[in-house]
């Protein structure tokens, strides 16, 4: 942060950043936002496509477009903090759980589920999920 290490937080969004960095062959503003922005466009899929299911293809939308217009959210996807990559993991954990409950049983949801809540402690730390 502004030339010095900032190593307070998890590691998951510094593993994130270096990760994009690589792809992109150099780092950049750009390649260490892209991440977050990525993240943010999983939620809007992941948000259609559960309304398209639930209720229909205006109902999945509806949502999406609810979902893009919030300020916070198109805020955090602009932004490389670990608010974005938290919100996708638990968002991803939710949805896996809530297959998991209403699959009657498949084991996989069920541990794919824990495996994004552990992928949020890696991003956020015991507050994900005592906080």
């Amino acid at each position: 942060m502004n030339g010095d290490l900032y190593l307070s937080k998890p590691p998951f969004l510094y593993w994130a950043g270096l990760v994009s960095a690589a792809v992109v062959a150099r780092l950049s503003e750009w390649s260490v936002r892209l991440p977050s922005a990525l993240a943010a466009t999983l939620c809007c899929i992941g948000t259609y496509l559960y309304g398209i299911r639930q209720a229909g293809c205006q109902v999945g939308l509806f949502a999406v477009v609810f979902l893009a217009a919030n300020g916070a959210f198109s805020l955090f996807a602009r932004r490389s903090e670990i608010e974005m990559h938290l919100t996708l993991r638990c968002f991803g954990a939710l949805l896996a759980a809530w297959q998991f409950i209403f699959q009657q049983g498949r084991a996989a949801w069920n541990r794919f589920s824990y495996v994004l809540v552990v992928c949020a402690l890696l991003t956020k730390g015991p507050g994900a999920c005592c906080g």
